[in-house]
């Protein structure tokens, strides 16, 4: 987790919380590898928000990033080799965020074929990436607008994409998947959205709250 703008670590009862990194710079958006070896973050120790590796048990981080606009990691390749991160560089549209990946040994960036691209997590066998098409306004409370963000999955091999839960105008944010193939996701929506109209009183009833969904699609719960 990141405090005090550094970097840090602790057991999952929160026991024994160890200082990763120190420095007057901002260490923000820590991710394990699945292999649990590395912990990628982004840190604004050059100017602009860099990807940046360190051992999982602490040491000197290594620049992975070297652009002149801000890279924000997202999480991980499931074989711990690439960091996926997220960036605007005009690959589509200027100002439009994509999502990268870099490799852990260094080297170019390479975009993912998502068009645009906000938020990302692999599936375990990294056949399919859910992702985030673009920036939610989650700060909204109660959003119902056309800028509300869905979730998507793409197929790795075909490049083919889906969108879930279709019919539905309510945020979807920061999809991770799960070994069960489904997939978390923070949302406020609310149990009968589909039949609550927008602007209806009852949308004032709505907060965040963890969803699931299948990957094949399906009601969310």
């Amino acid at each position: 987790f990141s405090y005090l703008g550094d970097i840090w670590a602790a057991n999952e009862n929160g026991t024994d919380p160890q200082r990763l990194t120190v420095h007057k710079s901002r260490d923000v958006y820590p991710r394990f590898s699945p292999d649990g070896r590395w912990i990628a973050f982004s840190s604004n120790r050059y100017g602009n928000y860099d990807v940046f590796l360190i051992p999982a048990t602490g040491g000197q981080p290594r620049r992975l990033t070297f652009h002149s606009g801000a890279d924000t990691v997202v999480g991980w390749t499931p074989d711990s080799k690439r960091v996926l991160f997220q960036a605007s560089r005009g690959l589509l549209f200027s100002g439009v965020p994509n999502l990268y990946e870099v490799s852990v040994d260094g080297g170019l960036e390479q975009p993912l074929p998502t068009d645009w691209g906000y938020w990302g997590s692999y599936s375990p066998d990294g056949s399919k990436l859910a992702f985030n098409r673009h920036g939610m306004p989650w700060w909204r409370k109660h959003y119902r607008g056309s800028r509300a963000n869905d979730v998507w999955v793409m197929d790795v091999a075909s490049k083919s994409f889906r969108r879930l839960d279709a019919d539905s105008r309510v945020n979807s944010a920061w999809p991770l998947y799960a070994a069960s193939g489904d997939i978390y996701f923070v949302s406020d929506r609310l149990p009968n959205e589909k039949t609550v109209k927008p602007g209806a009183p009852e949308v004032l009833q709505s907060a965040n709250n963890l969803w699931k969904i299948p990957e094949r699609g399906g009601a969310p719960v």
